[in-house]
């Protein structure tokens, strides 16, 4: 059954596209490679608490076991500014961007094939309407024509034209049947629909 194609649901493209969803998880790779390049570039800082108590007899050899013993220890590792790291923070920063910029790409170019596909199937639709009215007229025409005949008003050549008319409209008709088709098919396609 044709369907007079509606412009809400026509120029968003379906959530599914595979390739929007691959940019996403790659820019979020490299976001993580970039903060951990950033990461190796800043100074790293441990603090470490230990503590210990001897839990056994008292010895007299050692009387310094006797109290417990809290060691607090502060390591700073400050790492050499290469350009290795930066330039690697860099890189992945630049990945990034790039694979932002192709998903954006990636859903304007979806966005604009779902725009022509349905402007594609919105001119198929005017052409079927307008051919459903030629083909009601030439068969019309048609009809008056052979009454016209049967009354010996006319000749059976002028209803012959009228009959290859009609045949001829008949044909304009299906070849717009199968545009529509076709539009209909693209823009499923272009949404990423299943058939």
């Amino acid at each position: 059954m044709l369907r007079r194609p509606s412009r809400s649901r026509a120029i968003y493209p379906g959530s599914s596209s595979s390739d929007r969803i691959r940019f996403q998880l790659l820019a979020k790779s490299f976001e993580i490679e970039q903060a951990y390049n950033r990461n190796q570039l800043a100074p790293g800082i441990d603090l470490q608490l230990v503590a210990a108590a001897d839990i056994g007899p008292r010895l007299a050899a050692r009387p310094d076991l006797s109290e417990p013993v809290l060691d607090l220890s502060l390591f700073i590792d400050v790492p050499l500014q290469t350009r290795l790291t930066r330039g690697r923070a860099s890189v992945a920063g630049a990945q990034r961007q790039r694979a932002q910029l192709q998903q954006a790409y990636a859903l304007d170019l979806v966005s604009a094939e779902v725009r022509d596909a349905h402007s594609t199937l919105e001119t198929a639709w005017a052409r079927v309407d307008a051919s459903r009215s030629e083909v009601a007229l030439a068969t019309r025409l048609e009809q008056g024509e052979r009454v016209l005949f049967d009354q010996g008003d006319t000749h059976l050549l002028t209803v012959n034209i009228r009959e290859q008319q009609t045949a001829e409209a008949r044909l304009r008709l299906v070849d717009a049947l199968l545009d529509y088709q076709r539009g209909t098919a693209a823009l499923r396609a272009a949404r990423g629909e299943a058939f």
